[in-house]
């Protein structure tokens, strides 16, 4: 699908970079979008799901950077790129949480060393498994904003004590997957530790429902899922 970019959007660029992830003797690699007009952009790291870095990521870490951002996409999976699920998850398995969490660390504070860069107003967003990283990170890092598409609950779920920022959680109502119970869960924890936050469940989507890529994309509920990235964000990072 070609998505249309607001009359306004901003040009930009983009590259792959080097940094020091949680990789032990070595960088990791992300890819990185921004605007080319000078100025100081709030940050965003967008993260993938089981399927790598694939094209339809760096798409949204673009779209994003044209909405005046400094997108990266940490490439958590060593520049594999899957073609199934049993196939990602099988790789997944060749890395550990800890390292996941040393990549999004360390990205962040690449981000943070930039000139262009507003240091204090960094967010995240991810899909699938990067959903469930967006909102890990955003507790063992203290960041301004997080998005968590269709992501699983930490665990214990009660580890969201520390969530650093607000949380927009968006999820399909017929994704098996995240079953209703698990959003009843973690909307129960974010009151009872007072967070901010805001869940939007869409009623006849499935998983995946925003990646245009595969067989569950819903339109609609991928361009509200879109309206509400743009304005959280908008709010948290760029107010």
């Amino acid at each position: 699908m070609a998505f249309r970019f607001r009359r306004n959007s901003m040009e930009i660029t983009s590259a792959a970079i080097e940094f020091a992830g949680g990789s032990r003797g070595r960088n990791s690699n992300a890819f990185v979008s921004r605007p080319i007009k000078k100025g100081r952009y709030p940050g965003v790291l967008v993260i993938q799901g089981i399927w790598g870095l694939a094209d339809q990521l760096k798409g949204v870490t673009a779209r994003l950077a044209r909405e005046g951002y400094v997108v990266a996409a940490p490439d958590l999976f060593d520049g594999k790129i899957v073609s199934s699920i049993e196939e990602g998850i099988k790789i997944k398995k060749n890395f550990t949480e800890q390292k996941f969490l040393g990549d999004l660390k360390g990205l962040i504070r690449y981000l943070k060393g930039l000139n262009y860069i507003k240091s204090d107003r960094i967010g995240s967003v991810g899909f699938c498994m990067g959903g469930y990283l967006s909102l890990l990170i955003a507790c063992h890092e203290k960041i301004s904003a997080c998005i968590s598409f269709y992501g699983d609950n930490p665990k214990p779920v009660d580890i969201v004590r520390s969530l650093s920022c607000p949380l927009l959680g968006l999820y399909g109502g017929k994704d098996p997957r995240i079953p209703g119970s698990d959003i009843k869960t973690l909307k129960e924890a974010l009151i009872e530790y007072r967070k901010t936050f805001d869940i939007k469940i869409y009623t006849e989507a499935a998983h995946a429902f925003f990646d245009e890529t595969k067989p569950n994309y819903r339109a609609g509920d991928a361009m509200d899922a879109w309206k509400r990235t743009l304005a959280f964000f908008s709010e948290h990072l760029k107010e």
